[in-house]
């Protein structure tokens, strides 16, 4: 299966890269914001320190704020470079079409959330363990770890044996359609026997042993699998496995905190370093450049995660309609740019 947001192919091998280090920013920030560390510090505060509706609250708003967020980083990588624009021509030509003519069918027949909410969830969990296997083997490369191929391999299927257990547990449990997704309920349609989830839970428990027996032997042999790949991996396939209706308040935290934080943090990494590798650039330029990718990111998510669903309601869309319309219609195109834009390695070379 191809990768939605694996930020791995034909990148460079550290050695190659002078702008490397073994961190996107530093060992601390990494584990926080990329690893998984916010999401759980922010949920232990909520559950044992300050278990208040309005922390809550506060929380999630801030959460969707993060994740909406790093669905328009997507395009704005799009369309901020004149190189990104001719290598992706078709697809930012096509996209606001596309993009429009999924809003206005949502909208002009609601009955269709529920079916494009189920769509979501299924691409979802692969979207998210993707782009966390291919952040853990950036860290690999970083760090010097020569993962063999088989080793990359069996990671890969295992990731793979996660979202196949979930999705399959999706199909056949009526319990785990029960969540409404922005308010819109999701579709559930009972096409899986209950063996098969055991089977996959089979499979799943006997390559995670495999992996950590190799890998147990490899550190033996002084060659230690970095551990902020593990802690990345351990927290995606944890996240996905204990899902909205297990983990409860835990996912007022995943899609910001934890996602979102992290996509954030790579492709900003990602544009500072390019634009520090650049000839003419200097430190007053870089800093009002990131100052103003910040600035955009938040006005235009203002713009479309609350002023488009603002707009149709003064056009006879029910408002909470109009916002789940929006937010399927943004995420849904956000997974397949994420899949084209970062396939090529292009935009990851200097991380």
């Amino acid at each position: 299966m191809h990768s939605t947001a694996s930020f791995t192919h034909d990148s460079p091998l550290p050695s190659q890269c002078k702008s490397n280090t073994f961190w996107f920013v530093n060992p601390l920030f990494d584990t926080v914001f990329v690893c998984g560390g916010l999401m759980w510090l922010l949920f232990g505060l909520f559950q044992f320190v300050l278990p208040s509706h309005h922390v809550g609250a506060l929380s999630l708003i801030l959460s969707v704020i993060l994740a909406e967020a790093h669905v328009i980083a997507t395009h704005v990588r799009l369309y901020e470079t004149a190189a990104m624009r001719r290598r992706h021509k078709w697809m930012m030509l096509t996209g606001p079409p596309i993009i429009v003519a999924i809003l206005a069918a949502l909208c002009l027949s609601p009955s269709l959330l529920s079916f494009a909410a189920l769509i979501y969830v299924v691409t979802s969990i692969h979207h998210g363990l993707r782009q966390c296997y291919g952040i853990s083997l950036l860290y690999c490369r970083k760090q010097g770890f020569k993962l063999t191929s088989l080793d990359k391999q069996l990671i890969s299927t295992l990731m793979h044996l996660v979202m196949l257990f979930a999705v399959l547990r999706q199909f056949a449990y009526p319990a785990f359609a029960k969540s409404p997704l922005r308010g819109v309920d999701v579709a559930f349609v009972q096409v899986v026997p209950d063996w098969l989830v055991g089977l996959s839970i089979l499979l799943l428990i006997c390559l995670g042993s495999t992996i950590v027996f190799r890998l147990t032997l490899q550190a033996m042999r002084g060659q230690c699998f970095p551990w902020s790949s593990a802690l990345l991996l351990l927290n995606a396939s944890l996240v996905v496995i204990f899902s909205r209706e297990i983990a409860g308040d835990l996912w007022i935290f995943v899609p910001g905190f934890f996602h979102g934080s992290q996509y954030l943090v790579v492709t900003f990494m990602s544009r500072l370093k390019t634009q520090k590798l650049a000839e003419s650039a200097n430190s007053d330029a870089i800093f009002s450049s990131s100052i103003f990718y910040i600035l955009i990111l938040l006005v235009v998510t203002a713009l479309i995660y609350g002023g488009v669903p603002a707009y149709l309601r003064t056009q006879g869309v029910n408002f909470e309609v109009a916002c789940a319309a929006v937010f399927l219609a943004m995420v849904l195109h956000h997974f397949y740019v994420d899949s084209k834009i970062w396939r090529s390695g292009q935009n990851i070379g200097v991380l």
